[in-house]
């Protein structure tokens, strides 16, 4: 092996535990909410866990590789063809401003790949996978289609990146992190 291949697995090992990390907070907080607040309670480890297990992990690791390359590009494309005016305001707000305007204008974008992966019959021969579930749980969310994943994100990205709200020079790695964290 090459050790250009050593760090790619070094690389893909740090993602797979910090993947397995952000697993076990969530199940360590959702559980006990599901436990408490069910409607219709149900045990932890259903019929189905073990595949919404496999799509949280493909999907987590599978799709933020393909985000970062996307991402780069985006943002390069939208440096370039955005009016400078656009981005020297947005590089000039601070973090929390920076930070609201990013959720928001995410949001709205993800609203809109969600909604077309509804309307458009190709989305959603690929979204349907996310609506199979016969049981619903915190893991459930998790599944769908790799395509589906990256439309629906990608669709957020590309405004938060158009209006040069992921900028990493101005601390867009902060904001897009933290839209990930809380949003997706």
């Amino acid at each position: 092996m090459s050790p250009g291949s050593h760090a790619h697995l070094a690389a893909l090992a740090i993602d797979v535990v910090r993947t397995s990390i952000w697993l076990f907070l969530l199940t360590a907080i959702l559980v006990p909410l599901e436990r408490l607040f069910a409607e219709r309670p149900q045990a932890v480890l259903r019929r189905q866990f073990v595949p919404d297990l496999a799509y949280y992990f493909i999907n987590s690791l599978g799709t933020a590789a393909v985000l970062t390359a996307l991402g780069a590009m985006l943002a390069e494309g939208a440096r370039r063809i955005m009016p400078g005016a656009i981005l020297s305001f947005s590089a000039g707000l601070s973090l929390w401003p920076r930070v609201l305007a990013t959720l928001v204008v995410g949001e709205f974008g993800f609203y809109w790949g969600h909604r077309w992966s509804h309307e458009i019959p190709l989305l959603w021969r690929f979204h349907a996978i996310h609506h199979s579930a016969e049981q619903v749980d915190w893991l459930t969310a998790s599944r769908g289609h790799p395509l589906d994943i990256l439309f629906t994100r990608l669709c957020g990205f590309v405004l938060i990146y158009t209006c040069g709200l992921a900028r990493p020079d101005t601390g867009g790695s902060v904001t897009i992190s933290l839209l990930t964290v809380f949003t997706i």
